[in-house]
């Protein structure tokens, strides 16, 4: 079972590699899922909403 899992992460690893991508931590990756669940249920309102406030405060 462990030489399974250090072929499993030696692909990975050569994986990302090969793409040129930044390998990121699975809680990190969940964490963005849940923020992108989050804008998406807030609907475009809400973010046109936040943006505007965030120009308000620039200005």
């Amino acid at each position: 079972m462990i030489r399974s899992w250090t072929r499993f992460a030696e692909a990975g690893a050569t994986t990302a590699v090969q793409a040129s991508e930044d390998v990121v931590p699975a809680s990190q990756l969940r964490e963005v899922y849940a923020r992108i669940r989050e804008l998406e249920r807030a609907g475009p309102k809400t973010m046109e909403v936040g943006i505007l406030r965030a120009a308000q405060e620039v200005v």
